[in-house]
């Protein structure tokens, strides 16, 4: 449409109607293409965001296989007394062996 405009092909009261759509034309060629990249971009992250997820909860069941930590309920803080009573618990226990 803009070469039949250049190319004086269209009668002058049209030229700037068709002029008008052969840009309209470019411009919407150049956005669809740009939208199908970054759609076409988007899905390649997320397949590799997805593909990280995985090794990620693969690695982390194999090393987990056989250890596993206590479920941890609130801290209680010992005593100084407490404390004492373990270490000579442990002491007994080591001295035991």
């Amino acid at each position: 449409l803009v070469g039949l405009t250049v190319g004086r092909v269209v009668g002058d009261d049209l030229s700037p109607y068709v002029l008008a759509c052969g840009l309209a034309g470019c411009l919407a060629f150049i956005s669809l293409d740009l939208a199908a990249t970054r759609r076409l971009e988007e899905e390649v992250e997320d397949e590799q965001r997805q593909t990280e997820e995985r090794l990620d909860k693969h690695v982390l069941s194999l090393s987990s296989i056989g250890f596993t930590l206590p479920q941890s309920e609130e801290s209680e803080i010992l005593t100084d007394d407490e404390l004492h009573e373990v270490f000579a618990t442990v002491r007994q226990m080591e001295l035991s062996e």
